[in-house]
Order: structure tokens, then sequence, then C-alpha cells
């Protein structure tokens, strides 16, 4: 059954401009949130960081990998938290503490209690004095903000928070607020400078995580874009009226958070909606319509949301979407293009950009194997032709990647953390061509796991209206994760003694069974 219920908003038809209307990116911050803008697309526009012209992608080095002291499986944000000219890179742990560290080297700055162990902090100006903070969820269900230097501004505690935090003035009081949902299925607004909770809506009795943010009826205030169960909600601020909750009703277990984008190129913004059972929807934000719906053939487990940005260079945006089945590059009515059934993930959603430098968009992606991959989501030929660059961890890779140039040498650096309890900084090498002269930047495997492989295809750059900054991954999910949270299991050493000990011992016992009870 697919009923809605929904109040038709007041603009049925809006510039494309609208979905960069929110923006968390500034001099201090280069990676806000999970999947970069508040739309959780999953696209970065490279040609933000200005890179050099390039001849291709020679090789990606490990620069430095900090040891957490359990499992990374949070995404990654970055920016400059202390304003010394040097961005930081801020992930929760498994060990429940949040990490800020330095981006140049890796050096761990500050620790912070939390408890949040897949929670994926969002950075933003909460008291305006021009430096980012953090805001995070943690244990027993909190909500926090934290300052640069490690301190506590405020905590709300014992709510139930879930999810990655997203970032809005949301009833047009001039301050900014924070979205979050809630394990329990409600909505909470939250004034980000003193940590008040403003107001919370019943969802549902379902979870609802980390919220996608977009002005989807143009009257200038963001509206919310949450599921919950098998729900899509769009939250709305009427004044005198409060905030109203329309409804969509799909199918089965939603993933959170649904990436929002003018998918038609009409003016009206959509949410492209996976479930755990593979199945994807394209709803119209406008009018609650279902646009497009189909079954991803043989996935039964998908926890990673949708991302959307051109891959395969017709100009036209496409999908992505990780399944422990298979990933899977879509058309924006969900016809298949290109799968590849041997690349596995759990919760790592994909981030697409043109990492190699060639004017067309790759995807990066951690796979339950734990590898940490540059993918060609579009090449016809398969497996293993499309993988471009691969880095074997030891655990499994399930949060995103965040991509900054850190060090203004104008190239991209890739941040990611594995379950093998580090977070790593990858630096791609390319050739550069200056001006009638090549140089080739050198670089140095620090892995003999990692591996460039040849044989890619071009892919055409993205499209415009996918260059808007604005910005989750499913977190507090660890009832749902079947990977214990151990250290990396190292090489087994055989006790040659034991077994032989063990064998006469077994021996013996047989012998004395079979002369019991022999006939």
């Amino acid at each position: 059954m697919k009923a809605y219920i929904y109040v038709v908003f007041l603009v049925l038809f809006l510039p494309a401009s609208i979905a960069g209307s929110i923006k968390l990116t500034g001099n201090h911050v280069v990676w806000p949130t999970y999947k970069f803008d508040l739309q959780r697309t999953g696209y970065y526009d490279i040609n933000m960081i200005n890179p050099p012209k390039t001849r291709g992608l020679l090789d990606v080095s490990v620069t430095w990998r900090t040891r957490a002291d359990l499992c990374i499986a949070s995404s990654p944000a970055v920016g400059d938290l202390n304003g010394d000219g040097i961005d930081e890179v801020v992930y929760n742990s498994c060990d429940g503490y949040l990490y800020i560290v330095e981006s140049n080297n890796g050096t761990i700055l500050h620790k912070v209690i939390t408890g949040g162990e897949f929670a994926s902090p969002t950075l933003v100006d909460i008291d305006g004095d021009g430096l980012p903070e953090v805001l995070t969820d943690g244990g027993s269900g909190s909500l926090m903000a934290i300052d640069g230097d490690g301190s506590i501004i405020w905590v709300i505690r014992d709510r139930m928070f879930s999810g990655s935090p997203g970032i809005g003035d949301f009833n047009g009081d001039g301050r900014l607020d924070v979205a979050m949902g809630s394990s329990d299925g409600y909505l909470y607004i939250v004034d980000a400078a003193n940590g008040s909770i403003i107001t919370r809506l019943k969802l549902g009795n379902g979870e609802s995580s980390t919220p996608s943010i977009a002005d989807i009826d143009g009257d200038g205030l963001p509206e919310i874009v949450i599921t919950e169960s098998s729900n899509l909600h769009i939250i709305d601020y009427m004044a005198g009226k409060g905030f109203i909750d329309h409804i969509v009703q799909l199918e089965g277990l939603l993933v959170s958070p649904p990436p929002i984008y003018d998918l038609y190129g009409d003016g009206v913004l959509d949410a492209v909606v996976n479930n755990r059972d593979g199945r994807v929807f394209v709803v119209n934000l406008v009018n609650g319509s279902i646009m497009a719906e189909a079954q991803l053939p043989g996935v039964t487990d998908s926890a990673s949301p949708a991302s959307i940005g051109d891959v395969d260079g017709d100009g036209v945006a496409d999908i992505v979407i990780a399944t422990m089945q298979g990933l899977f590059t879509l058309d924006q009515h969900l016809n298949i293009k290109y799968s590849y059934p041997q690349i596995q993930v759990y919760t790592s959603s994909p981030i697409i950009t043109d990492i190699d430098l060639d004017g067309e968009n790759e995807v990066i992606i951690g796979l339950e194997s734990g590898d940490a991959m540059i993918i060609n989501a579009s090449d016809p030929r398969g497996f293993p032709y499309m993988i471009e660059w691969d880095y074997q961890t030891n655990g499994p890779v399930m949060g995103s990647a965040a991509i900054a140039d850190v060090d203004g040498d104008h190239l991209p650096e890739i941040f990611i953390g594995s379950r093998d309890y580090y977070m790593y900084r990858f630096d791609p090498k390319y050739i550069i061509v200056n001006n009638t002269s090549t140089t080739i930047t050198t670089s140095t495997r620090v892995s003999t796991a990692m591996t460039s492989r040849a044989g890619t295809t071009t892919m055409q750059s993205p499209t415009t209206n996918l260059a808007t900054t604005e910005t989750f991954t499913t977190t507090n999910i660890s009832h749902e994760i079947n990977i214990p949270t151990t250290k990396p299991v190292e090489t087994p050493r055989i006790n040659v003694g034991l077994i032989v000990a063990a064998l006469i011992a077994a021996g013996f016992v047989i012998g004395l069974t079979h002369y019991f009870t022999r006939q």
C-alpha cells in the first residue's frame, strides 16, 4: 500500500538554486557533516579546491593513521576548530570518545568522552565567534555541543537521540536550531546556542535518525526530511501553526538519511529513499507523490543510504546505492545502469567526486571486507576493472569518507576510519601538467595491500546543480551490527605439542567408549 497524508506546499515549481540555501561551509569548515551537505547527496565538487590540471591518478599513499582504543565506525568531519590555520579531523570511536586530531600529522589534540560509538559529528559555529563547534549525539541518547578545546558547552541527556545533527533556522527566529531524531520515534528541535529544547514531535513508534535539510517550498525556511519505520516525514514550520508533519507512507524499514535533489530538472526537489530489503523510491517532496520505485535484484540487506551524482558522464544525475549484495548505479527512473555484485557494503555510503582530477566523477566507498576503494561506477567491464584504487585495512569500513584540501596544495586528501581502530589520511598522487612541462608528484607506498589498478573509463564533469554546498550515517545501530568490537585478529600461532597431546587424549577417550559399549 502506498497511501500518503500530505498538505500541498505553497509553491509547486522552485528554482534549483534553492537546494543550496543552507550552507555550513566557510573559512574554517571544509567538510562539515556526514556526506558533506545537509541534503546528504554525498556529492563533493572537487573544483572548490581549485585543483591543477593533471594527467591522472598515479597512486594513493597513507600520510598518517591514528589509533583509537576501539573501532571507528563513524564518519569524520573536518575544519579548523581553534583558529590556528590547521584543520582538525573530528570523529567518534567505539571506545566512547570523540577524537579531535590534527589533520597534518594525525596528532590527537583532544579526547572527549561522549559515548557516541557510531555517531558522525557536525561542525557549525553556534556561538558566533567565527570558529566551528562540534555537535554530536552520545551515549544514553545524549546530544552534546563541544568547543574546539575539547570542553563541553552544553549537553542534553537521556532523550534517546539518534543520528547525525541537522542544522537550520527552522522556525524563522533568526537563530540556528538543531534537528535530531530519536530511537523512540520523536523529532527534536533544539536551540543550537544553549541546548534548550524548542519542541519535539512524535513521528511514530519506529526509530527516526539523521535528517536531511532543504528549503522545499521556497519560503526561505528549511524543511526537515526524516525517515521513521516505513514512513517518510517532511516537517514544515508554518507560522501560527507550529511544525506540521507531512507523511508519505512507503514500505519496509527505511534507511536514513534520504538524499535530496531535483532529479527531473522540473524545479521540484525529490528524495531518494531505500529500505533495508533493497526497495528504492523517488518521492516528490512538494506533493508527496512517488515518482519511481524499484526492487534491487537479489538485495536483502541494504543499510547504506543512497547518494546522488553524475558518474557516467551523460550530464544527468545518477543514483548510487551500496548494499551487501553489490553496488548499483541507477538512473533517475531507477533503472539499473551498472551493477557490481562483488562490492559488498554494510553502512558506508558512497561519496561521489572527481578524485582523480580527470574531469569525471568516481565513487569512494568502504567495504565490509575492510577495503577502502575508489571505483569507476560506470565501467561496463565490471569487476575488477572498475576499481581504480584499493587499500585493505584490518577491519570492516563502515563509515563514509571525508574529502578536504588540508595542506593548501589544491589537491584532495581522503579521511576514512576502520574497525581496525585507525583513522586514515590518504593522499592521492597525480601527474601534474604545468604549462608545457610535466612533473610527477612522488609517492611512497605505505602498504603492500594498496593496489592501483589499470583499466579506468573516463566520466564527464559533474552537473552544475550538484555543486551546491549544504550536509549523516545511520548511528546508534549497534544492535544491528554483527561485528565484534574487539581488536583485529592476529595470525594464529600453532602449538604442535598441545595438538599432539589433544589427539592422544581424544584417541584414549574413543577407545574407552568403544570398549564399554561394544556388544
